[in-house]
């Protein structure tokens, strides 16, 4: 196979595997990204085919310096409460996140410069409790290799979001007490509670990187966009009829019922 001709191939191999089936452990190896620049190749080939808008972007970071990206489909991004329907399986991977918007443009900078913290915090409109729903096209998240799930949006399956938050700035993020509840169609009831928990201790620092990244790539950000940023308590699987609560003290709460 031409290698100019992989990233297409694979896109269709992903289409494919959106419908129901039986589900690979990873892509082929002859159609596997052999670079982040192919896996992102593969991200836009997929939405081009499906003939879907970002309406959100989701941030991995793996560092404070390093991360990944993906787009969360403008069909895939609901308001609290959310009512979405397990598509393939039985459950729902979730995820409770602090998500932002920005009020203004963030473009590339002259001469290649960095946007700093102080000047991202400056472009934000508001804050959100988010739900990042999970779903890999593969056998699970944790078991496909890192570039196909790159390729594959680092298996986002939508958004949810709760009521935009303007005074966020008075919170601490870094600190910030979660309460994620998990009721089961039965009654039985798990919390979750954490003070804090996001991967690299601040969201915001995962928002920069996305910034700095799209600006580097010549793209930057818009006004408007979301970009949500990272779990406080890791990949949990809610099963169909479980609602899912997650509330952020100050910030907001949202809710996601699994159907």
């Amino acid at each position: 196979m031409n290698p100019a001709d992989r990233p297409l191939h694979a896109a269709q191999f992903l289409l494919g595997l959106r419908a129901s089936g039986p589900r690979p452990s990873s892509l082929p190896p002859e159609l596997s990204p052999q670079s982040e620049p192919e896996a992102y190749q593969v991200q836009r080939e997929v939405a081009r085919a499906l003939g879907a808008q970002a309406g959100a972007w989701k941030v991995a970071m793996s560092r404070d310096d390093q991360g990944t990206s993906a787009p969360i489909f403008e069909r895939d991004v609901y308001a609290s409460p959310a009512r979405v329907p397990c598509r393939d399986g039985d459950s729902l991977g979730i995820e409770p996140e602090v998500a932002f918007r920005l009020r203004r443009d963030l473009a590339p900078l002259p001469g290649g410069a960095r946007y700093q913290r102080e000047q991202l915090i400056e472009a934000i409109d508001a804050a959100y409790a988010a739900i990042e729903i999970v779903v890999s096209r593969f056998q699970s998240h944790d078991g496909a290799a890192p570039l196909d799930r790159l390729a594959d949006n680092i298996s986002n399956g939508g958004l949810v979001l709760g009521a935009p938050c303007h005074d966020w700035r008075a919170l601490d993020l870094r600190t910030v007490p979660l309460r994620l509840t998990m009721q089961a169609a039965d009654g039985t009831r798990t919390q979750h509670a954490s003070r804090g928990g996001h991967p690299l201790g601040d969201p915001i620092a995962a928002l920069l990187w996305l910034v700095n990244d799209r600006a580097h790539g010549g793209t930057g950000l818009r006004a408007g966009e979301l970009v949500t940023t990272g779990s406080y308590a890791g990949l949990r699987y809610a099963p169909r009829g479980m609602r899912v609560s997650a509330e952020f003290a100050g910030l907001g709460t949202t809710t996601l019922e699994v159907s």
